[in-house]
């Protein structure tokens, strides 16, 4: 897959928005591919806005031919509802009304619904699978 994209693709955003409209599409990045394709001179500090903003970046550490170490950032691979993961309520019921809220899981019964409990409420709540996203 060509990390080259067209520059209709990220018109009027700013360069985080660009970093994680390309996180997003399943790519990853270096430094040098950043400052070519969108002009960014610090990728590690927008990975670390992303990171605050609740993106799971991962950053491999790679060698060049000439021994020189550089990182390469992607998205993590998406976990599983367990207690510690970090969710985020991606569509939530007349009950909940948390759809945008990311928390980590303190407590979590396995059956269907899910049972959960975030770090800000006293009582398990019920979810659907499809209304969490772990991240």
């Amino acid at each position: 897959m060509s990390n080259k994209l067209s520059n209709n693709t990220f018109k009027k955003k700013t360069g985080i928005q660009n970093i994680q409209v390309f996180l997003e599409s399943g790519r990853s990045i270096t430094a040098l591919e950043a400052l070519s394709n969108f002009g960014i001179f610090r990728l590690a500090s927008a990975i670390e806005v992303l990171r605050k903003r609740g993106m799971n970046i991962e950053t491999e550490t790679k060698q060049d031919p000439n021994g020189k170490t550089y990182a390469r950032y992607m998205l993590a691979a998406k976990g599983e509802l367990k207690v510690g993961a970090r969710v985020r309520v991606v569509a939530a019921g007349v009950l909940h009304q948390r759809e945008g809220v990311l928390e980590r899981i303190t407590a979590l019964d396995g059956l269907w619904p899910y049972e959960v409990r975030f770090s800000d409420q006293p009582g398990l709540s019920p979810f659907d699978a499809h209304e969490l996203e772990v991240i």
